[in-house]
Order: C-alpha cells, then structure tokens, then sequence
C-alpha cells in the first residue's frame, strides 16, 4: 500500500480534531499496513494514539517469528517508523514486542511491552524523540521488575502518564498467575530500574491481575484488570501515589461489576479519563462471550458503578464486547472494541470484530451511532477491536484487528466528520433595570464551532466605537448612574453574530427639598448673600459628603456647583459650599429678594421640584459654635471666645471693656455692594447694628462683610456685664437675630 495513501487519515482525523460538532464516527482513509514487516506480525495486537491525535503506534508482536515490533505513524514528515527494542547483549528472540503499546500524549515517548522476552519474563522498551519529525532513538535498556521464580508475562499490557514520565507494566503471570504490576520512573531522560511493584488485596485464586493496566494524566491513579479473579468473573484493582515517587498504596476494596454474568472476566481491559475520576472496565466473557463493560467513577476517594453494564447492539455470544477499552480525557466518551464475530443459523459468522462508542451525558451513557467495522478486510476474519485508542478529545478512534490478511494485521482509523457553523445567538444579553451606583452584570448564550470570540461594546448594535470587557460571555458593567446600553459580538472562523441592544435602564434618582432655612439663626426667613442649609433626600449622590476645596474656584469665583450639584434662588445661582445626600449649604445670590421665593436643586442634571422659602431683605444671626448656644466669637488677638469648659485649652471668657469679635450672617446689602460669586467680599454695612450684650447695648465698632456671606461686628463688652453666661442680641432695620444666644463673660 502506497505510503500516502496509508496515512492520508491524519489530514482528516486532524481536521476532525479541531471541530466540537459532535457527529458520527466515520473511517479515515484507508487500513494501516506497517512497511518492512516480516511473516505474520499481527498488526494491531496492541495500539495507542496521542492526545491530539497525530501520532498512532501499533503493535505487532509475531514480526519476524515473534520477535515482534511496533510502528509510529506521523503526520509531521508523512513517515511512519519501525520500532524494534534491544536489551543488553541483545533483546531474546521472540520477545513478542508489540504485545503492548502506549504513547505519550505529546506523542513523543512511546513504550513498547514485550511479554514473551526472556522466555515468558517480559519487558518493556522505551523510546523517545524530540519533536514530530525527529528520529527516534531507544531510551536506555528494556526494564523489567524482579520476578523471584516463574514467568511473568510483563509486558501483556503498559500504560504511560501524559508527560511520559510514569510507566506502568503489567505481567499477568507473575507469582502462579496471580499477577502484578511495575511502576517505573523517568527523571531527566532516565529510567529507573527499580520499579514499585503493585499487588492488589483480597485476589481469588489466579486472578492474572496486570493482564490490563490504565493511568490517568498525572500518572498518580493506576488501575489494574484481574480477569481471572474468583475463577473468571474478575476483578479489578485502584492505586494512588501520593508524595514521593514511589509512594502507592491501594485506594479501596477491589472493583467488581453488578451484573456479571458467567465467567465475566471482568478486567480484561481498563482505561482512565485524565482526572483518574472515571474508570471504564471490559469484561470480554460476561454471559457466554457477549462481553460487556462498566463504568465507576471516584468521590471523595470512593468508587461507585455508574449505572448499569453497558452490552451495545447485537450483543450475542463470541462477540467479546470489552476486549479492549479507551476512553476521551473527559471520560465522556468511550470505545469497546469486540473482536468476535456472530454466530448465524448456518454456523459461524467470519470474526471481523467491531468497536462500539459510548458517550456520557449527566451521568447517562449511551451508545453513539452503529458500531464501527473498519473497511477493507481481507480474508474474512480481522478481529477489529481487539485493540482500540482515542484521543484526548475523543474524535480521532483507532481499531486493531491483527489476524486482518492472514495475520499481517492492520489498524483502522475513525474520525467524527468536519462539521462547522458560524456562531448563533441563542440567550440574547437581557436589558434589566437597577438602582443608581450599582452594576450590572450582562450575560450571552452562543451555539457555533469554537473557539468562540465574545467582545462587548457600550452603545447600541452595530456601533463599534466603545470595546468594553474582556473575551467572555458576560461583562459587568462598572457602577451606572444614568441609563446605558450595550450588545456583544460573537466570532468564530467560520463567522459572526451580533447580539440585540441591552439597556441598563438607571431611573433618574430625583432630589426632593423638605427645609431651607438660615445657616446661621435656623430661620426659615433667608435674604440675599446669605449662608442658606437646603435640606431633604437624594440631594447628593450617595457616600458624596465634602466641602469646597481649591481646585473648585476657578478665576477667583465661587464654585456654583460641587460634584454635578449646583441650587438656584428665583432662577439665580447660589455658590456651593457644602454638600451631602441630606444637606446643602449654599450662599445666596446678592439678588434682591423679598416674599416667596422659590428654590430648587440640580444633582447630575436631574432637578428637585421648587421649593417655597420666604425671604426678606435681610434675616440678621448670629453664628454659633457648634450646636450653640455660645456665639461665635473670638478675642481681639484671635484666640476663641467662650467658657473655658466649651473647648478645654481653647475658648477663654471675655473681661467686661474688652472689644470682641462677633460672626453673623443674613445683614442684608452692604456699602458698597459685592459683586457676585467673587471670592473677595468685604464692605461694612450702610449702618451699625444695635448689639446687646446681658440687657446693656454695647459700643459697636465695626460691622460688615469680611468674606463671602459672613459679617464680622467688632463690640465692646459693657463694662457692667456680669460674670457668666450673658445673652447676645442684635437689632438691625427692625429685625432681630435668634434668641438664646450667649456671651461668656469672666470678671
């Protein structure tokens, strides 16, 4: 057969490899033939395949009169290569290599097992290259583990961890056919050749435990088939290794199925998904030959049968369903191969021999289409199935049946067809509704070929000018304060989707005004350029509590608005100072003002509803310390006036004859006027108010604006005021500041 035409499957199965379409196993090319055989080699005895599919191994262990040896196929040069191990001195003649076969997954370290070596003690042989493409070269000398009397067979089956880096051998005759299985170890390109040997508890009888052997990726779970135990139901044997190497103990009782029917042989083929969690047993023998196979997985370190034996379609006697077994990285999907044949009203069936594949689905195993019977047999009997392989991703399968063409043997190869879509919306991104300062979190469903590609954008469909988020099904949006939109575009190779606009709807949160009143005297009386508190709800946004700072003024005017909060009186600017959800304080415009006015406050653009305050020209008081009732007021030289128990260190009482100064706010127009929302204010007033301190009118000094909205009066405090608390009154164009205000005073 041209070599071309016996490796053409690769391009197929490659191709398959790359599509998650799920779709029914068809053959790849042409049967494989291994070059350079000679005899009757019983190709496909034994096969394996790398994780991507690429690289195939096949065994042939009657090559040369039992000698045997192993064939590599490679897509990356279009070769394939001839696999002979030798021993020191030389391997024995008809080792039998190619009983065995396993690969790693990147398909660049291969062990060939050998049973019949060294008169029926058995071996294994490694071998490795550096990359697809490159020669392959023995890898040390064949190991094999102690056997103190007896023949072993080691060698009838072998395993390989993901990275190649942990063996495992199996020798079904070992101590009178109880059996056993090695661990070996590779460290940097070296074998050990001191192997961890594996003997399960509780065997009945020769159980020919190692007659199959499975690890999982991590090589760390080993699991090892006795299809001779309790006299040929079977059993089957699971081993951790934890810490150290060459640290295994046995995880459990040992393993056998519900259902066995007959001489089930229970363990005559094992395999592992990658995580070690799910285990899948053949049993060729199960009820006269139909064969059968299991499913346990593992929780917590205990195993359990998932559902029932699974028998396939046509099951009937010497079919041997279960001979051979693989299973996809996931453990999802499963191949039984069954190399026998059906038996006809009319006699024997010629043994082509099939594979059946099983997927999984919430823990429910089905069969997956017809079985698999491999083209191009010749000479009747084939035994496909005898040996079977399956990628990581469980699309490329790979069947043995070695007596094909009178024992030269052959391998077949499946792959799930090339079924390709663009992607499809399936769950468009739901348009939802939240509350101002919270995110969002917008999600899509998409069908199609992966890998899918998600990218989201702020906007509507179609507008591209806004990438949010990263390459996922779903964004969350940062925190909205103000109605949004956004859709995804969804990608693959073969084309692109693009979801429906979803809108953040934020509702506008409004403010509501419930008081405005004096900063100052709490009067619900305000007056042009005075300090005013608004109060209410959702005046600002929430956490939103500061006064103005620095980089507020610009060209040395008042900031009207902190943080997108800004308030107006009769339509006019006020000048921000103080913000809060609960308060406002704002310098009234310098405006005229008298009667109902109407004041109304904007937070992010969203206006409150007017509120009715009454206003007068001026509405005189006195600033207080604190919550009161000392008035605000310092000595002459600065330092804070009042009882020495306001703020201990701090305040000081004032002497009666001691010129003070006092704060207030709302006394109306001054001479000259200020200019509005100007940084700099200071005028006194057109004329002195009347000042009573302790029921004498004091000598007033000074009274007038000195920064913005505030009014300084400089006082002299009568010298007949008494010792203690004295009260505080100003009386300004017929109107009076707030009572309760106090003076102290000491003697």
């Amino acid at each position: 057969m041209p070599r071309t035409k016996s490796l053409c499957w690769m391009a197929i199965a490659l191709a398959g490899v790359a599509v998650p379409a799920r779709a029914q196993f068809t053959q790849a090319g042409g049967k494989l033939v291994g070059a350079g055989y000679v005899g009757a080699p019983l190709q496909g005895t034994s096969v394996a395949i790398s994780a991507d599919g690429s690289t195939a191994v096949v065994g042939g262990p009657d090559d040369s009169e039992g000698a045997g040896a192993a064939w590599v196929y490679n897509t990356a040069n279009g070769t394939q290569t001839k696999l002979l191990g030798t021993g020191v001195g030389g391997f024995t003649p008809a080792a039998a290599q190619g009983s065995s076969v396993a690969v790693s997954a990147d398909g660049n370290t291969v062990v060939v097992g050998g049973m019949n070596d060294n008169g029926g003690t058995g071996a294994m042989w490694m071998f490795a290259r550096a990359g697809a493409g490159a020669a392959w070269t023995q890898q040390g000398g064949k190991l094999w583990g102690t056997v103190l009397t007896g023949i072993a067979h080691q060698g009838i089956s072998v395993s390989l961890s993901a990275d190649g880096n942990t063996a495992l051998i199996g020798g079904d005759l070992y101590d009178n056919y109880t059996g056993a299985a090695w661990v070996f170890y590779r460290t940097n390109g070296v074998w050990s050749i001191f192997p961890t040997l594996l003997v399960g508890a509780g065997t009945a009888g020769t159980s020919h435990m190692g007659m199959a052997v499975a690890l999982s990726a991590d090589g760390n779970t080993a699991i090892v088939g006795g299809p001779g135990d309790n006299a040929g139901a079977g059993a089957v044997w699971v081993f951790t290794r934890s810490g150290p190497p060459a640290s295994w103990i046995e995880q459990g009782n040992k393993l056998t199925g519900s259902g066995v029917s007959g001489n089930s042989g229970f363990g005559s083929s094992v395999a592992l998904s990658n995580d070690g969690n799910t285990a899948l047993i053949g049993g060729s023998g199960d009820n006269n030959t139909a064969g059968a196979v299991w499913v346990f997985t593992r929780s917590n370190g205990q195993w359990t049968q998932q559902g029932g034996k699974l028998v396939g379609s046509d099951a009937a006697q010497s079919r041997y369903l279960g001979q051979s077994v693989a299973l996809s990285a996931d453990g999802n999907t499963a191949l039984a191969g069954g190399p026998g044949g059906l038996t006809g009203t009319f006699g024997r069936h010629p043994a082509i021999g099939a594979t059946w594949v099983f997927t999984r689905n919430n823990g429910a195993w089905t069969q997956q289409g017809a079985e698999l019977v491999g083209a191009g047999t010749a000479n009747n009997d084939a035994l496909q199935g005898t040996s079977v392989a399956l990628s990581s991703d469980g699309r490329v399968a790979i069947v043995g049946g070695p007596v094909d063409n009178n024992n030269i043997g052959a391998a077949w190869v499946f792959a799930q067809p090339v079924l390709v879509s663009p992607p499809a919306i399936a769950t468009q991104p739901a348009s939802q509704t939240i509350s101002s300062g919270l995110a969002a979190t917008l999600s899509v469903a998409a069908s199609g070929t992966p890998p899918l590609a998600f990218q989201w954008y702020q906007g509507t469909a179609g507008n591209t000018s806004i990438p949010v988020g990263t390459n996922s099904n779903s964004y969350t949006t940062p925190a909205l304060t103000a109605t949004t939109s956004y859709w995804v575009r969804v990608t693959n190779p073969y084309g692109t989707a693009d979801s429906n606009t979803a809108v953040v709807t934020v509702p506008a949160i409004v403010p509501v005004i419930t008081q405005v009143f004096n900063a100052a005297s709490n009067s619900a009386v305000i007056a042009p350029n005075t300090w005013i508190a608004i109060q209410g709800l959702n005046l600002a946004p929430a956490g939103d509590t500061r006064t103005w700072q620095g980089s507020d003024f610009v060209n040395n005017q008042l900031p009207a608005a902190l943080d997108g909060v800004s308030a107006t009186v009769n339509g006019k600017s006020g000048y921000v100072y103080y913000i809060s959800p609960t308060q406002v304080n704002i310098l009234t415009p310098p405006d005229a003002m008298q009667g109902s006015v109407l004041v109304q406050l904007t937070r992010g653009g969203v206006a409150s509803a007017q509120f009715a305050a009454t206003a007068q020209p001026a509405s005189p008081g006195f600033f207080v310390f604190g919550a009161g009732p000392y008035v605000a007021a310092e000595h002459a030289g600065g330092s804070y006036l009042g009882p020495a128990s306001l703020y201990p260190g701090v305040t000081t009482p004032a002497r009666p004859g001691e010129t003070v100064v006092l704060y207030g706010n709302g006394f109306g127009p001054t001479s000259p006027p200020v200019t509005a929302g100007s940084v700099v204010q200071s005028a006194p007033l057109p004329t002195l108010p009347v000042i009573i301190i302790g029921g004498t009118a004091a000598t007033v000094q000074f009274a007038g604006l000195v920064v913005p909205g505030e009014f300084q009066f400089n006082v002299v405090v009568p010298l007949n005021a008494e010792a203690g608390d004295n009260t505080v009154l100003a009386v300004y164009n017929g109107l009076t500041t707030q009572s309760g205000v106090l003076l102290s005073v000491a003697q």
